[in-house]
């Protein structure tokens, strides 16, 4: 560290990802670095990303785009950075300047214009690389309905991302504070930040203290106070990428099933509909409903609840096939049968619990279709099989509450109304998972008075900004935390740079 920048000194507050990137760059950039943060130690929730196994970036995000088969179908290419073919991930390398925009813009939300700024000067490229340079080797892995091509440590393990951060700044000479709460921040000769203990000046200050999401790895509400006491806008923090819960009891027969679907989510607002999709495997609890698929789009639900707006969403099973395909399909089955609808009728396609749920919420009795019209009926009242009953878990009240009737035995709306219930099966979502059960938030600092080349305040010279704590979202699959890498990197960087100058 050259003499004459050692007495300039640049404070971080939050030792999670974008904090500890942003703590790596503005060290490199010569200036002294403490690193505030109120948990007894770094990286809580960076522990915890990906099931553990740290999900760092996406390929997609690449302007350099890693695309192509997958394994098993034949090697189109190499791993780019070091030569030797890529297990999970066959790929070639394609410059698509275009492709990468759109990814962006595709998987970021709040403003994804001020995200696809940072991700271009740094991205998931970039990402790779500094990782690697810090010993942390890639690993890709490709996935069913997803485009993108997710990495992760070859570890498999998220200590490998934090203990690669750490040991990088304490050869930097990072200083940390751990157990550290900032209350308020003001401007002197220079910034000076109070906590509940101590007081502290810098040239300058990087805020990185995240979200609400997962508040038992630290992430609260604690830096609103200094927020405040900058005058910046502020959005408030709302879950995103969680699960959304529908009324009690309409999913108890459904716990554990794991499905393909198309997911849309549909918003009723005063005037009008808005209308959100995705694709992919749903989780069903008894509770509600997850997957991947369902929380890319959850954050629209968590803004349109806390609005007062009704909320449904709706599974369109067997998603490969189409309209017609699906009319054809119920109806071979129903004849397959011998013109009989039981529970297991559709088991061949969807999980048993599943079809006998399709089956009860049909309305449609456990009986022989084709009878002829002089045959003896059984009437409308319920005959289902207690099989249908304990793979459903519905009563006739619930049946009613979704809007079906009984007692339909003739085949042709027989298949109609399986076919519609097979391509909008819809549920009243009254609550999201919330913060406790969610991977990131929607909301934060408003990146309007944010300059994206930099990640300084428009408000403040030597106020700086990253990660989570700015209005950016991005969906699963890497891309929030490669939103905090840019975002960091560039804030250290700049920080470095600008103080180092005045």
């Amino acid at each position: 560290m050259d003499k004459k920048n050692s007495e300039k000194n640049v404070i971080i507050i939050g030792a999670g990802a974008s904090g500890l990137m942003a703590a790596v760059w503005a060290a490199r950039g010569g200036t002294l670095v403490t690193v505030l943060e109120h948990n007894e130690g770094p990286g809580k929730k960076l522990l915890i990303t990906g099931s553990g196994k740290c999900n760092f970036t996406n390929m997609l995000l690449s302007r350099k785009r890693i695309s192509g088969k997958t394994a098993g179908e034949g090697k189109v290419g190499t791993d780019p950075y070091r030569g030797s073919a890529l297990n999970d991930a066959e790929a070639a390398v394609v410059s698509d300047t275009k492709v990468f925009k759109n990814a962006v813009m595709e998987h970021y939300h709040g403003d994804p214009e001020f995200a696809a700024s940072a991700i271009e000067a740094f991205d998931a490229e970039d990402t790779v690389r500094f990782f690697r340079e810090l010993g942390v080797e890639p690993a890709y892995r490709r996935y069913p309905y997803d485009e993108g091509i997710y990495v992760y440590p070859a570890s498999m393990e998220a200590g490998s991302v934090l203990r690669a951060l750490m040991d990088e700044c304490e050869r930097l000479g990072v200083h940390f504070v751990y157990g550290c709460e900032p209350e308020h921040i003001k401007r002197s000769l220079c910034w000076e930040i109070e906590t509940d203990g101590d007081s502290f000046m810098a040239d300058a200050v990087i805020f990185a203290a995240g979200s609400n999401a997962a508040p038992k790895t630290g992430s609260d509400s604690s830096i609103y106070p200094l927020i405040k006491d900058l005058k910046h806008d502020f959005d408030p923090f709302m879950p995103a990428l969680c699960g959304l819960k529908t009324e009690a009891g309409i999913l108890e027969g459904l716990k554990g099933v794991r499905t393909e679907a198309g997911v849309s989510l549909h918003v009723y607002s005063d005037n009008d509909m808005m209308l959100y999709q995705s694709r992919g495997e749903v989780q069903i609890s008894s509770e509600g409903i997850s997957g991947v698929c369902v929380m890319d789009i959850s954050r629209y639900a968590a803004i349109a609840l806390k609005r007062g707006y009704d909320v449904e969403l709706s599974l369109r099973l067997l998603p490969w096939l189409s309209e017609d395909e699906l009319r054809d399909y119920a109806k071979s089955c129903i004849e397959r049968d011998g013109g009989k609808i039981r529970p297991e009728t559709f088991a061949g396609a969807l999980p048993l619990k599943l079809s006998g749920y399709i089956m009860e919420l049909s309305g449609i009795e456990e009986q022989d279709l084709l009878k002829s019209e002089d045959d003896e009926r059984t009437g409308h009242k319920d005959v289902l099989s207690s099989e249908a009953r304990r793979c459903s878990g519905m009563g006739n009240a619930a049946v009613k509450a979704v809007g079906y009737t009984r007692g339909t035995d003739d085949i042709d709306k027989a298949v109609e109304r399986i076919t519609g219930l097979l391509s909008d099966l819809r549920f009243r979502i009254k609550k999201t998972a919330g913060f406790d059960h969610c991977q990131a938030a929607s909301g934060g600092v408003s990146t309007l008075q944010i300059d994206e080349s930099t990640m300084e305040s428009k408000l403040h010279r030597g106020i700086y900004f990253c990660g989570e704590l700015l209005d950016v979202d991005g969906s699963c699959g890497g891309y929030n935390l490669q939103f905090s890498w840019s975002s960091g990197k560039i804030a250290g960087s700049a920080a470095a740079s600008n103080v180092n100058l005045h």
